[in-house]
C-alpha cells in the first residue's frame, strides 16, 4: 500500500472525470478499484471502468443476458479472490466475468430466486460476503459460492432496510439501517 501524508493548509487539486470526459452520469454511487488497478464506477446509469486512460461504459441490454442487470448500480464491491460484484436496487446482484468482459447473475435457491432491492455488500475477514437484500441479510461463502446463513429482520417495520455492513476489530459485525 501506498501511503501518502497531506498538508491541509496546502493547497490541493482535483482532477474530475464527468460525462465530458466519458463517464455514463455524473451520479455516482460507489467507487472500487480491483487487483489490477482498474477504477470502477456505479453511477446512475450504468457501470464506468477507468483504466487510467479510458473509460469503458456498461449498460443494461434487453437483448443481452450477459450485460448489467439494470443501469442504476447501488453498490460496488471487489471481493478478496478479486471479483467484482454489483448490487442494483430491485434487479439483483451481478459478478463481473472478466475473461469474457460480461456478467453473470448471482442467484440462490439453486439458481431460482434472484437477490431483491440488493442494498449494501460487505467482505469480512473470514472470507464470507454479507448481503443485504430486501427485509433479508445473508451470508456467503466465497470458497463455494453457497448461502451458509440468512436472517429475516422484518420484526420492526421501520428499520428494515440495511444501507452499511461493518466489522470491528473483535470480530462484531455491525449493520446500519434505516
Amino acid at each position: 500500500a501506498i501511503s501518502k501524508q497531506y498538508n491541509f493548509h496546502s493547497k490541493l487539486t482535483f482532477q474530475y472525470l464527468t460525462v465530458n470526459e466519458g463517464l455514463s452520469n455524473n451520479k455516482i454511487n460507489s467507487i472500487v478499484q480491483d487487483h489490477q488497478g482498474l477504477l470502477w464506477f456505479g453511477t446512475n446509469d450504468g457501470l464506468n471502468k477507468f483504466n487510467g486512460y479510458k473509460i469503458t461504459v456498461y449498460r443494461h441490454d434487453p437483448n443481452d443476458s450477459t450485460s448489467i442487470n439494470y443501469n442504476l448500480i447501488k453498490n460496488l464491491l471487489v471481493d478478496s479472490k478479486g471479483n467484482l460484484w454489483i448490487a442494483y436496487d430491485r434487479k439483483g446482484l451481478n459478478i463481473y466475468d472478466r475473461d469474457k468482459d460480461s456478467f453473470i447473475e448471482f442467484k440462490y435457491n439453486n439458481g431460482k430466486t434472484s437477490f431483491d432491492s440488493t442494498s449494501a455488500l460487505f467482505e469480512d475477514t473470514a472470507g464470507f460476503l454479507w448481503i443485504a437484500s430486501a427485509n433479508k441479510l445473508y451470508c456467503v461463502d466465497l470458497n463455494t459460492y453457497q448461502i451458509t446463513n440468512s436472517w429475516n429482520y422484518t420484526e420492526n417495520k421501520e428499520n428494515n432496510r440495511t444501507y452499511c455492513i461493518y466489522e470491528d476489530t473483535k470480530k462484531n459485525i455491525w449493520i446500519g439501517s434505516v
